[in-house]
């Protein structure tokens, strides 16, 4: 809000005892409250029971609130950016309100002010004191104070947040002198101009769903912190302020007297954000590792120019090491068929969003970059929406300082995609022409090169920017050099902004703005911060967005308990509507080579090939959609070996896997190797977009945790909706070290961790398998006997590992299938025989593979003695799975409605109002200020509107309104119980209002025996001056038949007797509906149809029903004379209406006067508006004019009972003959 924003106008307070400021890790925070004031409205937004309960309160509230509590004031702010939840050690949570504690202001663009934050605060709210929370506290607070943040605000009047708080509009900001055309529209910082004017929404969300206003969510970085408020029911708008993460420069050209502004602005998105290291590559979703919007700006008064570039990482799976310095090579964590999906999905979004694509790859030919370029162009070879790879060495190109300098001659090979890309531009709001496609630009971090190249293309490009301003604006040649000096230096100034974000320190230049000993600096900073700072400043920004653990942000927030349960329950009882079970077959086999190279398969007769193994698994033929091998001892465990980083091996093995198995059938998803222990996953090819979130980890424990030649490598990965992980893991050896192979499990099953909350423990599917050196119990030659005699199934209940087991020591939750096969190990080499050397081992079933998982059933656990060279023999377990495949779309159809249905259990209100047609957006904005509104829904054929709010709380606090005014218009409130309650409610009120109806006419009659006497004197009389009023024949015969209003025909049927949908309908003036959904004018039981005007000119104000003729009536309008008309025509009728306005006068106003003091003490003005309008259809309109009919508030007719609508005829045809008449 822009009250908030230039002034301190939020005030902090908590109370003394419950929540403090949270500045060291030595203040505490037990209980927890936490109260924003708005100041100048003393409207609040209180913070409760550990952040889990948000209510907004009005004036009087917070004034009790001050004062019967202890709360203290803790510090005057700019903004609240949300509610932001911080892990403690325990994996809980603690809720922490982020305020703008400092910020400035970095110009004006478009109307709208520019701020960077400075400083930001927490408040706490929460019963707990965490040392953990205090660290991810400190270290978001220098976050925020780095200076990347930005947020803008209108400045040109109060903002609709402001006015929905305060109950009249603050004093406008004075605003600067603007000479020649200004700019009416709105800027919004986190879209770029082109978007905001042409509404051109591509691939990404921009809508107003969440609250947000239309901001792009790619780059909105408080958007979590934003939703866990709005999910509360609060109205976020008039209380959040959202902010880009970036670089934002401008500058201000003199043009004679007008201000021109040049500006180049960066945003950095949230999607996939992160440090140098820690934060590369692409995720499922097809988001690139920090991507850049880089936009460049002028703006001439109304005239706009605008250019925009992105950058990005290289779109494929890749990583690299922040350790090692001198050596962080990256390296692909992807196979390229497992890569291609998100891939395509990053181009598609690009292509959709920006238009089409021109790569531009700025990687250097060093080995290690090489290989991404190589891949690279590999999949943009392959892709649908890009077909080609522009590849710059800029580091061979530009040696030495001026790289920009020195790369612009090879630009201007690009010089045709700058021609089709073009720029936008627009006046006035007229789009001249659109920017249709945008450069990528990409190299190893997206940082330095990267900056130098867009800087160059941007130079480029501002000439013909300049051209198009000067011709609209004549441009000297002195000013355009000073635009290009401006942009030369915003250029350098974004690559050091940007640089800050990922790395800590400012951009390397290579000379051309510091000195080559800066560059040093920075670089030696950048490897400090890489290996030692840079995990802490990751977790911060993960937990910002949210993303510090997976699926925490749902996509629906429910935040009331009741509302929670019901949903899972009515999820769960239509689940097969949006679910479906697939059969899937998982393949897993062990192996341990004993350091075999693959080669030797081929060039010893003896060994068939891989075959036996994995393809001849079981009796019917269906194909596996997995398989899983894992390998140990796969190169020979010696020092220098486990200190080698090399993985030609594994690649030479899962080659010849591949080809084993298939490699038109099959793509080799990951593999993962720990010094001699590795994990190769491959799918089928039509499961390539059904395989998402492949993530993998490794846990040492040989030699206290300090070596790889025994730890487990574990892979994770989502098929379809069903997690599955895959752990192959190599422990101690040893018939006396039970305890310690007992102890590697442990520690691998506590130790793995793929990030973001992924444990070993949360996946629905874990199969263990590997060399887990469990050996039999007794004696040696006891043990070896009874296997040569072939009884050695007699041997398993002196297994190892089946004892601890039992014991529940190791695999507790997990199942193996029964064991039926012959010891795996020790056997001579390419010989049956079991171990004959010095040592003469005991015969053991060291190879195994148990799992845990719902719906697993093994249909094949064996070991295959056909592969002779290793001392130990594979192993293979078959096992059959059902996968759950989640249809999103229909699931979220489904949660949509179960939610709608559930809110109006818990949080809805029916709103009536007779008097008026209430305008859903005034509705929306003036019930916002209770809390967040789920849904606005008409009542179809009644004057009513069904509110739903997400908070059961908020919909009792506006029940409070019952009886009084919204909008200028009295309204009835009631609670919804459920959808079958609203026609009841409806049923209700109208009962009651005709029994005060009834007893109101009832006194009448006894006052006046004249009026409604049953002999129809007067009723006689006035028809007799209505036919005096009727010209023609059509009109008589209108009045004789009906004129479509039932003052005479019969007004309407009794609402007591009839149900809502009996209730006309609500229209315009040119009779289209305004309740109704059904496409229905009217509802013309009786003849009558009730119209409704708009008393602000089409503004999308409340409609009001107009007194005079209605439009669907425009037919017996246009045909009756007007009064002047009338009057003017005969001598004859003035003088017989003057001999019966002396009589009547008296008797009309008393009348009158009578119903409206009535009215207004016992019914609603719809029942006032009934009569007025029966009245004033057949009144003499040469009567004398009565103020208080013309002044009358003019609103939709209600019906009247069935047994009084005679009665009540009579009656309004003696008044109308004195009434006063005409169009109010």
């Amino acid at each position: 809000m822009a009250s908030v924003v230039f002034q301190r106008d939020l005030r902090v307070y908590a109370a003394s005892e419950n929540a403090s400021l949270f500045q060291n890790a030595k203040i505490g925070f037990a209980g927890g409250q936490v109260l924003l004031v708005h100041r100048p409205t003393m409207r609040g937004l209180h913070f409760t029971q550990a952040g889990s309960a948000i209510t907004q309160l009005a004036k009087p509230e917070v004034e009790d609130l001050l004062q019967s509590q202890d709360f203290q004031p803790k510090a005057d702010v700019y903004g609240c950016l949300g509610l932001l939840s911080i892990p403690t050690e325990d994996e809980r949570w603690i809720k922490a309100v982020v305020v703008v504690k400092e910020c400035k202001s970095h110009g004006r663009l478009l109307n709208t002010e520019i701020f960077h934050i400075s400083a930001v605060e927490m408040f706490f709210v929460g019963p707990m004191y965490s040392s953990v929370a205090a660290s991810h506290a400190r270290i978001i607070k220098r976050l925020f104070a780095s200076g990347s943040f930005f947020f803008s605000m209108d400045r040109t009047a109060s903002s609709a947040s402001t006015k929905r708080l305060s109950d009249s509009s603050l004093p406008k900001k004075e605003e600067e002198p603007v000479f020649g055309r200004r700019v009416t529209w709105k800027f919004d910082l986190t879209c770029r101009v082109q978007h905001t004017l042409t509404q051109r929404h591509g691939g990404f969300t921009l809508d107003d769903s969440s609250g947000g206003g239309g901001h792009d969510d790619r780059f909105w970085w408080s958007r979590v912190m934003w939703n866990e408020v709005q999910k509360h029911g609060i109205n976020c708008k008039a209380w959040l302020i959202p902010v880009i993460r970036g670089s934002v420069e401008m500058r201000t050209v003199y043009v004679g007297p007008i201000q021109a502004k040049a500006a180049l602005i960066s945003r950095l998105s949230c999607q996939r954000a992160g440090t140098r290291f820690n934060a590369r590559g692409v995720d499922d979703d097809g988001n690139a590792a920090n991507f850049v919007e880089t936009e460049q700006l002028i703006a001439v008064e109304d005239h706009v120019v605008s250019y925009v570039m992105t950058r990005g990482s290289v779109p494929i799976f890749w990583e690299q090491a922040s350790q090692n310095v001198g050596h962080q090579k990256p390296h692909l964590t992807r196979e390229f068929e497992a890569t291609k999906p998100a891939f395509e999905r990053h181009m598609e979004q690009l292509t959709a969003t920006y238009g089409p694509q021109t790569l531009l790859s700025l990687l250097s030919h060093k080995s290690g970059e090489m290989l991404l370029q190589d891949n690279y162009r590999r999949h943009v070879m392959s892709s649908m929406f890009v077909d080609r790879l522009h590849h710059l060495d800029v580091n061979a190109i530009c040696k030495g300082g001026n790289k920009a300098d020195r790369l612009a001659p090879y630009l201007d090979a690009y010089g045709q995609e700058l021609l089709d890309h073009s720029f936008f531009e627009a006046v006035n709001e007229e789009v001249v022409h659109e920017q249709t496609g945008t450069f990528r630009i990409n190299c190893l971090d997206c940082l330095d090169r990267s900056n130098v190249c867009q800087s160059a293309i941007g130079l480029k490009v501002l000439q013909e920017q300049l051209l198009a301003l000067d011709r609209h604006t004549s441009l000297r040649d002195t000013k355009m050099r000073q635009f290009e000096r401006y942009f030369k230096d915003m250029w350098l100034r974004n690559g050091d902004n940007l640089a800050r974000c990922v790395t800590g320190s400012g951009s390397l230049s290579g000379g051309a703005k510091t000195s080559l000993f800066k560059d040093v600096q920075r670089s030696i900073s950048r490897t400090l911060r890489g290996n030692f700072f840079d995990r802490h400043r990751q977790a911060a920004i993960d937990v910002v967005l949210g993303t510090y653990v997976e699926d925490t942000s749902e996509q629906y927030v429910v935040p009331d308990p009741t509302l929670r349960v019901k949903l899972d329950e009515a999820l769960a009882a239509q689940r097969e509507k949006f679910t479906t079970e697939l059969p899937a077959r998982i393949v897993v086999g062990t192996w341990n080579v004993n350091a075999q190279k693959p080669s030797q398969l081929s060039t010893n007769p003896t060994n068939p090939g891989l075959h036996d193994w994995l393809v001849q698994t079981t009796e019917d033929s269906s194909a596996p959609d997995i398989f899983a091998v894992g390998l140990q001892e796969m190169i020979d465990l010696k020092a220098k070996n486990m200190l080698a980083r090399s993985s030609a091996i594994a690649s030479e093995w899962a080659a010849r896997i591949l080809q084993t198995i298939g490699k038109d059938e099959y793509f080799l998803v990951v593999k993962q190797q720990l010094v001699g222990i590795c994990v190769f996953v491959f799918a089928r090819t039509d499961h390539k977009h059904c395989i998402r979130g492949v993530r993998t980890h490794y846990v040492k424990t040989g030699a206290g945790g300090k070596m790889g030649n025994k730890g487990g490598v574990a892979m994770s990965l989502r098929f379809h909706s069903t997690s599955i992980c895959f752990v192959c893991a190599h422990l101690a050896a040893g018939k006396a070290h039970l305890e310690e192979r007992n102890q590697d499990y442990n520690d691998i099953t506590a130790k793995i961790n793929f990030g973001k909350g992924r444990k070993l423990d949360s996946h629905d599917v874990v199969i263990w398998f590997g060399d887990f050196n469990y050996r039999i119990e007794g004696s040696k030659d006891i043990v070896r006997e009874t296997c040569e005699a072939g009884h050695w199934l007699d041997l398993l209940c002196k297994d190892q590992l089946t004892i601890s087991k039992a014991d529940g020591h190791v695999f507790e939750e997990f199942e193996e299938a029964p064991v039926t096969f012959r010891p795996t190990y020790k056997y001579d080499v390419n010989t049956d025989t079991f171990d004959t050397s010095e040592k003469q081992r005991a015969p053991a079933w060291t190879d195994r593979v148990l799992f845990r998982g719902e719906g697993l059933e093994c249909v094949r656990y064996d070991c295959v003695n056909t592969l002779k060279m290793s001392d130990h023999r594979p192993v293979i377990c078959v096992l059959n799975a059902k996968v759950v495949a989640v249809d999103e779309d229909v699931q979220n159809d489904i949660r949509e409605r179960i939610m709608r249905d559930l809110r109006r259990q818990l949080a809805s209100v029916l709103i009536i109002c007779p008097a008026a047609l209430l305008s859903a957006s005034e509705l929306a904005d003036v019930l916002g200020d209770y809390g967040r509104l789920a849904m606005i829904d008409r009542v179809k054929n009644a004057p009513a509107m069904l509110v739903t709010f997400e908070a059961s709380e908020v919909a009792k606090k506006v029940t409070k309104l019952h009886g009084k005014e919204l909008l200028g218009e009295k309204v009835y409130v009631y609670v919804v119980a459920g959808e079958d309650d609203v026609a009841g409610l409806i049923r209700q009120h109208n009962q009651r209002s005709i029994a005060d109806l009834e007893d109101m006419l009832h006194l009448h009659d006894d006052d006046d025996d004249d009026y409604g006497d049953g002999d129809g004197d007067y009723g006689d009389e006035q028809d007799g001056a209505v036919e005096e009023a009727v010209h023609s024949d059509e009109d008589m015969a209108m009045h004789r038949d009906g004129d479509g209003d039932d003052g005479v025909d019969g007004m309407v049927r009794g609402v007591s007797d009839c149900d809502v949908g009996d209730v006309g309908d609500v229209c315009d003036e040119d009779s289209r509906p305004l309740l109704a959904d059904d496409g229905d004018t009217g509802v013309h039981d009786g003849g009558g149809s009730v119209v409704v005007r708009n008393s602000r000119g089409g503004s999308g104000a409340r409609a009001k029903a107009s007194s005079s003729a209605p439009s669907w009536n425009k037919r017996a309008t246009a045909a009756t004379p007007s009064p002047r008309q009338r009057t003017g025509g005969s001598a004859t009728n003035n003088k017989s209406h003057n001999s019966r306005d002396s009589r009547s006068t008296a008797t009309a106003n008393s009348i009158q006067n009578s119903i409206q003091n009535s009215i207004q003490n016992s019914i609603q003005n719809s029942i006032q508006n009934s009569i007025r309008s029966c009245v004033e259809n057949h009144i003499d309109r040469n009567s004398i004019g009565s103020k208080a009919a013309c002044s009358a508030p003019s609103s939709s007719l209600i019906g009247v009972s069935g047994a009084q609508s005679q009665r009540e005829r009579g009656k309004s045809r003696q008044g109308s003959k004195h009434a006063a008449g005409g169009r109010c």
